[in-house]
């Protein structure tokens, strides 16, 4: 994979990021075609709208007419493959950023990996949290109740338990600083509102029960992000949040 760097003030390098994150904020309007960029391998660092892929053709079937590398006078040097790792910084070259770049839309296979972690991670929550609901149960049914009654007691605890559980997990992280759950702050991923802030319990709690709504479907809730600009399933949608990666690179 291709590493890129860019730089906002012809001083401080950011990166290195992937050709997608460049997009981004170029849609975004953070980085303009006179902005510069640096490929990796390259021997200078060039303007924006001189990268291969950066900037898509103005009018249809026009495209970008290749240019110099520029020549004004910056505070920027060519980067090599040893310095990618320097904090906080290379020579005099001030970094903006260490391996991550800007948050992007978390695509659907790191949703799976992270959730399958945190199944596992719920797993055994459940594996200390039913016995406990189940004891509980039986402490305040009585030693004298009959058998029918105490059976209907653990199975009322146990079913608490499995909801209960999973909800104040899901729930508690993706609202706490971490902005989600141990399998996603694993692979660098937060779950946030439609502004970008950290959600409040409320809203986490609606997202984890529509998530009910999403696999009710058959999974068609969770597809549904393939073909939302921003990787939302139904849950994120219902409760007003997206999932966001900040990808390494």
């Amino acid at each position: 994979m291709t590493r890129y760097f860019y730089s906002l003030d012809d001083r401080t390098r950011v990166g290195p990021v992937t050709l997608e994150t460049l997009r981004s904020l170029v849609v975004s309007g953070v980085l303009e075609p006179g902005h510069l960029v640096f490929v990796e391998g390259a021997s200078s660092w060039a303007e924006a709208r001189d990268v291969p892929g950066l900037l898509a053709p103005r009018e249809p079937g026009e495209s970008v007419k290749p240019r110099k590398a520029t020549t004004r006078a910056i505070g920027l040097r060519p980067i090599r493959t040893s310095e990618y790792a320097s904090t906080p910084r290379a020579r005099g070259m001030a970094i903006a950023r260490g391996f991550y770049g800007p948050p992007e839309a978390c695509p659907l296979r790191y949703r799976a990996l992270a959730a399958m972690t945190d199944l596992a991670v719920a797993g055994l929550l459940l594996a200390v949290t039913i016995p406990a609901a189940r004891w509980a149960a039986a402490v305040i049914g009585g030693s004298g109740a009959p058998m029918e009654g105490a059976l209907g007691g653990a199975a009322i605890a146990t079913w608490m338990a499995v909801v209960v559980t999973p909800w104040l997990y899901h729930a508690g992280f993706e609202c706490s600083g971490w902005r989600g759950s141990p399998g996603k702050r694993a692979l660098a991923m937060q779950v946030v509102d439609s502004r970008g802030g950290r959600l409040s319990f409320r809203r986490a709690t609606v997202r984890h029960f529509a998530k009910m709504v999403s696999l009710a479907t058959l999974g068609i809730g969770i597809a549904a992000a393939w073909w939302d600009p921003r990787l939302r399933t139904w849950h994120d949608r219902i409760a007003g949040a997206r999932v966001e990666r900040t990808p390494p690179v």
